[in-house]
């Protein structure tokens, strides 16, 4: 018996020799199916494709391994599905906490899978030595266990999802060298070069960084995100724009992004954001009151500026003309009083129907302010100040009233301003009448291509008093 129990031990060291070779042959010579590659990824290594391989099952990337899979020209295409628990009710994937509470309806749905899952503190990195090379995903292209510890770096090739996105990862590090991207990618830590069809999300929550230096984005871009998914301002995810070209739009979602390079569409930051050495072709526009930072930024000839009282003249930021209708208070034994209760002007109307006695103009605590300001057609009202051009805050509660007072300590004479801004097809109106009656004698022909022209041309006449006898008015607009 001993004998026997012996020779099986030889038998099966002789038949580990044996197979050892050649797996090792395999990952030396390049690998062509899928269990060759499932079998050469659970050890650290260099990988060559040799030919196209479909997948039924997820490619796992073991934790501590290292692992690099050159495409080599050819594909990686997850043709696998499973069966989830879905939500009917909501139409999402079944969330335990949240759907059974609601008293949602549980089924089961097909869904796709992962080409390539990356588990613990795995290592992968994928080049494309010959191009052409994809991974194809019918769930994700490449996704992660939402872990801190795995590394993904993409140099080449072409990822993407039937499904969902290209890369998922949440706190992990994914540095971004080349490539094209079809689907989201969600979230890379660096990005120096690609081509991005999909949204990009740029930071991840663990690593409380993320820059950009080159690549070309087709969709929306998302710039800062926060700890652990907290999407609040008290952990920032600082980012850095250096580079690239953004046909989407791109957003910045905390205070600690800047950008120093880039040509951009639209593009949404905050006014503690910074933009420096960049191009703007579509609409900036700003949370926060005050104007960002801005360094030597070229605007574009269809740039504009999408933050209300704000526009663009010859390239600079500029508040916008603000149009004031002015109230007179006079004072009598402690009372003040509205000179005018009716006041029409160009931009709106002011009313008020009593006197204001001291505290009812916005002082301490008061919140009353008895005048009526109300826009006409084509402005809207921005608030109460102390001077006609609207400079600095409005009148509030945060900003009471400042007031001189007489000898007895009374309110002395004050004057407040309602202050009205034109809207922006409001001011294309304007823009036309100006050139219109700047040149009216010396033109002949009046052109009418639109509803502004339109009513510029009533402007024109109501306003401004202007006959057009003798003029032609053609009209082209449908």
């Amino acid at each position: 018996m001993k004998k026997r129990f012996f020779l099986s031990i030889v038998m099966v060291l002789c038949m580990a020799i044996t197979i050892l070779p050649t797996m090792a042959s395999a990952v030396e010579d390049g690998v062509n199916t899928e269990e060759e590659l499932i079998a050469a990824v659970q050890t650290d290594g260099e990988i060559t494709l040799t030919g196209d391989i479909e997948l039924t099952k997820v490619l796992e990337i073991p934790s501590g391994a290292t692992v690099t899979i050159d495409l080599a020209g050819h594909s990686i295409t997850q043709t696998g599905t499973r069966m989830v628990d879905w939500c009917v009710t909501e139409d999402i994937p079944w969330d335990e906490s949240y759907c059974l509470g609601a008293g949602c309806e549980k089924s089961q749905r097909e869904t796709g899978l992962n080409a390539i899952y990356l588990i613990g503190s795995s290592s992968l990195t994928i080049n494309d030595s010959v191009g052409d090379g994809s991974i194809t995903g019918t769930y994700n292209g490449i996704s992660n266990d939402g872990g801190a510890e795995a590394t993904l770096v993409v140099n080449g090739g072409t990822i993407s999802s039937t499904l969902y996105n290209a890369i998922w990862n949440w706190e992990s590090t994914v540095t971004i060298n080349g490539g094209t991207f079809y689907g989201g990618v969600y979230h890379a830590t660096s990005i120096k070069d690609g081509t991005f069809y999909g949204e990009v999300y740029v930071g991840a929550s663990d690593n409380y960084t993320g820059t950009v230096e080159n690549g070309t984005f087709h969709a929306d871009v998302y710039a800062g995100t926060v700890q652990n998914g907290a999407f609040n301002d008290s952990v920032y995810v600082t980012v850095a724009i250096s580079g690239g070209t953004f046909n989407g739009g791109v957003t910045s979602r905390n205070n600690a992004v800047t950008i120093t390079g880039g040509t951009f569409g639209n593009l949404m930051v905050r006014s503690s954001n910074s933009l420096s050495n960049c191009t703007i072709n579509g609409v900036l526009n700003w949370s926060g009151t005050a104007v960002p930072a801005i360094d030597n930024v070229e605007f574009g000839e269809s740039a504009s500026v999408g933050k209300f009282g704000y526009e663009l003249i010859n390239g600079q930021i500029s508040e916008k003309e603000k149009y004031s209708i002015i109230v007179a208070a006079a004072s009598e034994n402690g009372s003040v009083s509205i000179t005018h209760y009716n006041i029409n002007g160009i931009a709106g109307t002011i009313s008020a129907g009593q006197d204001w006695v001291r505290n009812d103009i916005y002082e301490g605590s008061s919140a009353t302010f008895r005048a009526t300001a109300t826009p006409k057609d084509n402005y809207t009202f921005v608030g109460w100040y102390d001077n006609e051009k609207g400079a600095g805050q409005p009148i509030s509660v945060a900003n009471p009233v400042e007031y001189e007072t007489d000898e007895n300590g009374l309110m002395g004479d004050c004057t407040y301003y309602a202050v009205f801004e034109a809207t922006d097809s409001y001011e294309e109106q304007l823009a036309i009448v100006e050139a219109w009656v700047g040149d009216y004698d010396n033109t002949e022909i009046f052109n009418i291509n639109n509803k502004n022209d339109l009513a510029a041309l009533a402007l024109a006449v109501n306003n401004l008093g202007k006959t057009f006898e003798g003029k032609t008015i053609s009209l082209n607009a449908n």
